[in-house]
């Protein structure tokens, strides 16, 4: 059986050179991002192990964190604990907002029925939290 952390430990990645002269602060674009490794999490809520798990094996040093059905205060505020991640640094969250991810927009490609809409109105209700995107560094 293969240990995953040397599984992805065989795979690292080096600090790229815009994250080690990355100050606190700046947004880098997303078009420098996408030349390195990164885990995007949709539903993330708190859920810290993915950064120990790829932080540990320096496979990747970015994580989109992308949720609705929690805030992002909350997420922050368990993802930032020093007691979750020792040995981890934090440099930086970034806050991504849709313009910037998306900037012409979703196409929808068909019609939503009365159903659809009606399916799509309740799930709405249930998450009350407004969606949020952002990256944390370490």
């Amino acid at each position: 059986m293969v240990d995953i952390y040397d599984y992805l430990s065989r795979q690292q990645e080096t600090i790229p050179s815009w994250l080690k002269n990355y100050k606190k602060g700046d947004k880098p674009f997303f078009e420098t991002l996408l030349k390195s490794k990164m885990i995007y999490y949709p539903g993330a809520g708190t859920d810290g192990q993915p950064i120990k798990t790829f932080n540990k094996s320096h496979f990747a040093h970015l994580f989109f964190y992308v949720d609705y059905g929690i805030s992002k205060e909350e997420t922050l505020k368990e993802l930032s604990q020093e007691e979750a991640f020792k040995g981890y640094q934090l440099i930086d969250v970034v806050d991504y907002k849709k313009k910037e991810l998306v900037p012409y927009s979703w196409k929808q490609h068909y019609q939503l029925t009365e159903c659809d809409k009606e399916e799509l109105k309740r799930h709405f209700e249930f998450y009350k939290h407004p969606p949020f995107c952002i990256l944390l560094m370490y």
